[in-house]
């Protein structure tokens, strides 16, 4: 298990690179359909930051759990935790992508 924490580990250290990144306003990792065709790609590069923030404390955490709780029931709740971040982080994403792609038929 102390591979797979090591693993999340060092996957949550590049997404929170990404995530600050993002919520400085570097637009430079974005694209897809809103983002061309929005005038506020440094505010939308702001607000996708903080989902990819989210899911990277989420996997993090879940290197924490791998190695904290025992080894027979680990993978259980990494995995239920895992599905649980995962779900909430694209539920803001939609929300991003929805407030932007709203904003632009205005």
């Amino acid at each position: 298990m102390i591979g797979f924490s090591i693993t999340t580990w060092c996957i949550a250290v590049i997404m929170i690179g990404l995530g600050i990144s993002l919520l400085k306003g570097n637009d430079t990792f974005v694209h897809g359909n809103v983002f061309d065709r929005t005038k506020d790609k440094a505010g939308y590069a702001k607000q996708l930051g903080k989902p990819v923030l989210l899911l990277a404390s989420g996997i993090a955490i879940s290197g924490v759990i791998a190695v904290v709780f025992p080894q027979k029931y680990a993978m259980s709740i990494v995995i239920i935790f895992l599905l649980f971040v995962v779900a909430v982080t694209i539920g803001l994403f939609y929300r991003v992508d929805k407030y932007f792609r709203n904003s632009l038929s205005e």
